[in-house]
């Protein structure tokens, strides 16, 4: 009943009123957008190169054959997966890549 009085009162003064349930599902539903719009503003703060070796992990690659390829050192190849996993929030190579397929981060 009070909901209701105080839907009432908001309508008499031209505004809106949103019930618990409805707050509640509106709050999840932003909390959900806003961390789809996090891990996608965490992926464009990925420098050239770190996309380069996310790509290259996903291909399967090692460590080892991705610094052949790129012409860098294997300790500089690990410093760049462990700059990826921070930035986009992963604490294995497993949910790094899980996480790049599912946001469309990575094609094949």
């Amino acid at each position: 009943l009070s909901e209701l009085i105080l839907a009432i009162n908001a309508a008499k003064k031209g505004g809106t009123y949103f019930g618990t349930t409805a707050r509640m599902i509106l709050s999840e539903y932003l909390r959900d957008v806003e961390g789809a719009k996090s891990d996608e503003g965490n992926f464009e703060s990925l420098s050239m190169r770190e996309r380069e070796v996310l790509k290259l992990l996903a291909d399967g690659k090692t460590v080892k054959e991705i610094a052949g390829q790129l012409c860098i050192s294997p300790k500089t190849v690990e410093s760049h997966k462990y700059h990826i996993m921070a930035k986009l929030d992963t604490r294995s190579l497993a949910d790094l890549i899980k996480m790049a397929i599912r946001k469309k981060l990575i094609e094949f």
